[in-house]
């Protein structure tokens, strides 16, 4: 169970919330932010832009959208994910519900905070266990094309057929920059974060994995509007590293490619497809998740 905390927590406590790059920034009117995921799956709480004409924003420069409000309103954030890895000679499958609350405040930066509940059944080899998350992070924008995000971030993992768990804590800071283009935009993200395991008790017995380290997580996102879809629907291909330093871990770095569709199913909602693989072949596996926001 001991290498199976690390690999999961690492993901699901120092995430890059990265998701949609902005689109048609001199459009000015951002669509509904979305939550993050869990897991191995790509983060989606952040916003992104809707892909109004900038002949229409100018024109209505002076006056306040709906688009505008409604984005400004708070979201209650819902998914299923699923994902499936090989972790040396065992298998670890992982069903997950991420819940989610967003708080949209008004102001020129745009500030926003979300509550994250992550919720998960696991399954090593046949035994099984369950882990819980709770995440608060904080977003606001520096400049129009850059935006930063202070996390904070607690989990606990537990399988009493396995006899063995973990807690985690964690805080990190997240740093998201946006280019865009004709074509589409890309989204880089750079983020540093400690974390270090806490004492938890499971069956009579208490574990603490003594571990305290720094990760080191950057990623690139790719976007591309798909109109013909719908309108503000995108293709989102990316790449992310993720390392580790400090105390010696199972796995020190791993790195992920895979692509989200944002706004296929409707428009604040997303579907990723990852793949996950780590060094020398330590871990390997596909993830996806489905998220939506009302």
């Amino acid at each position: 169970m001991d290498n199976l905390v690390r690999l999961d927590f690492s993901a699901v406590l120092v995430d890059l919330p990265l998701g949609n790059a902005l689109q048609g920034r001199a459009a000015g009117v951002e669509a509904v932010p979305m939550a993050d995921a869990e897991g191995m799956a790509v983060d989606e709480s952040d916003s992104s832009v809707s892909s109004a004409s900038p002949e229409v924003a100018g024109s209505e420069e002076n006056e306040e959208s709906s688009t505008e409000i409604d984005e400004r309103e708070n979201k209650i954030g819902i998914g299923l994910g699923f994902s499936s890895y090989d972790q040396g000679d065992s298998k670890v499958n992982t069903i997950t519900i991420p819940l989610s609350y967003s708080w949209n405040f008004e102001g020129e930066s745009k500030p926003s905070l979300t509550l994250r509940l992550p919720i998960s059944q696991l399954d090593v080899d046949g035994n099984t266990g369950i882990a819980f998350g709770l995440g608060l992070n904080y977003r606001q924008n520096l400049t129009p094309n850059w935006q930063i995000s202070p996390n904070l971030n607690y989990g606990v993992t537990a399988s009493e057929s396995l006899g063995s768990g973990g807690a985690l804590a964690s805080y990190s800071l997240l740093s998201i920059y946006d280019w865009t283009a004709s074509w589409g935009a890309i989204r880089i993200g750079n983020q540093a974060g400690q974390y270090r395991s806490m004492p938890l008790s499971v069956g009579g017995t208490t574990f603490d994995a003594g571990i305290e380290s720094t990760v080191l997580r950057n990623g690139l996102i790719f976007q591309f509007p798909t109109g013909f879809i719908r309108d503000g629907a995108t293709f989102d291909p990316y790449l992310l590293d993720t390392r580790y330093y400090g105390t010696e871990l199972y796995i020190m770095q791993y790195y992920e490619v895979g692509f989200t569709l944002s706004g296929w199913v409707f428009l604040s909602s997303s579907l990723t497809f990852n793949y996950l693989v780590s060094e020398e072949d330590k871990a390997k596996g596909t993830s996806f998740l489905f998220r939506a926001q009302f």
